[in-house]
């Protein structure tokens, strides 16, 4: 029962954070974690530390056909980044638009694609990290970043 309770919280969250992921161009977000561009390994040694922050990638490609469990046309994908490591593979949750203005809805194998995501957690200790995109492009002023496709 418990276990339940947590899952559907845990669900919860997610679609709030995934609606804010498909917030209008313009919005502020907090600045991004700096210039480098994470592996999604260096994401999952350091989800801690980047736990709800804003992170910048570079995305070789999509794999597969994302997946809507919500419901409501953000779609997640297993994803390949462009590190030559031996784990190169994370989950990102993509609104349609930023699908459409990256050309990935197309083109899923579109790639080298820089791209900022926001860090999100669950609950459970051992899952991994899903990043959520939030633009491509991002512009700062007092102290906030807003991120647009």
């Amino acid at each position: 029962m418990k276990t339940v309770c947590l899952g559907a919280l845990a669900g919860l969250l997610f679609l709030s954070l995934v609606s804010a992921g498909q917030e209008k161009p313009n919005v502020l977000l907090p600045l991004p974690a700096g210039e480098k561009i994470y592996t999604f390994r260096e994401i999952e040694e350091q989800k801690s530390e980047l736990k709800n922050k804003i992170a910048r990638i570079e995305l070789a490609r999509l794999l597969g056909d994302g997946s809507d469990l919500l419901g409501n046309g953000t779609a997640r994908y297993i994803a390949k980044d462009t590190s030559k490591t031996a784990t190169p593979y994370g989950q990102v949750a993509f609104p349609r638009e930023g699908l459409q203005k990256t050309g990935l809805a197309d083109n899923p194998q579109k790639g080298p694609l820089a791209l900022y995501v926001r860090v999100h957690l669950f609950d459970d200790k051992k899952a991994a990290a899903i990043c959520i995109a939030v633009g491509t492009d991002v512009s700062t002023a007092d102290g906030k970043a807003s991120y647009s496709w």
